[in-house]
């Protein structure tokens, strides 16, 4: 996901159609370049980010859990 310009993230929530993957990744970066590794819930925490990349590992042969919907704050 790109934001049009820099975001202070202060909160993020997905919505899952089935269960969660449990090895969900999350990581922000100002520039694409250089990214950091994030996990929700932030507790307070602001990220600044202007790129959010998801990685959800999936084993081979199973589907790709279905997200529903992103919200940030």
């Amino acid at each position: 996901m790109v934001f049009a310009e820099g975001w202070n993230l202060a909160g993020l929530q997905l919505d899952w159609a089935s269960p969660p993957p449990a090895d969900l990744r999350l990581f922000s970066s100002l520039d694409a370049q250089q990214w950091t590794e994030f996990s929700i819930p932030l507790a307070g925490n602001v990220v600044e980010l202007q790129y959010l990349w998801l990685i959800l590992p999936v084993a081979d042969g199973t589907e790709l859990p279905g997200l529903t919907q992103i919200t940030v704050w």
